[in-house]
């Protein structure tokens, strides 16, 4: 809901149950906690992502939004355990995914 509330223009973008949209977005989220170390075999997956996110209208910029929000829910969840070098693992992890994903939004295009 957070971004939503920070960016309600997004919401449009979410057609269907949204709860089952958070729960995919939490088991790839897992899977590639899982596969941190093995992550470069994820991105033909997470750039198809992408490809597919740009036919619901996702935008290049849509992205940042998505990570504050997840960015806050991770810090309010965690609380004092959401430490520098947790926050440190997750900006990176973001990074990647959202790189990777706009690599297929580009060979979408």
């Amino acid at each position: 809901m957070r971004l939503f509330n920070e960016d309600p223009a997004l919401r449009g973008l979410f057609k269907g149950d949204i709860a089952e949209q958070g729960g995919r977005l939490m088991t790839m989220l897992g899977t590639a906690v899982e596969r941190l170390d093995g992550l470069e075999e994820m991105a033909p997956m997470i750039r198809d992502l992408g490809r597919r996110h740009v036919d619901f209208g996702v935008k290049p910029e849509d992205y940042d939004s998505f990570c504050d929000a997840l960015f806050w829910a991770l810090h309010t969840v965690l609380g004092a355990d959401f430490y520098p070098e947790v926050e440190e693992a997750w900006t990176a992890l973001f990074a990647y995914l959202v790189d990777t994903m706009k690599e297929g939004a580009r060979d979408a295009a």
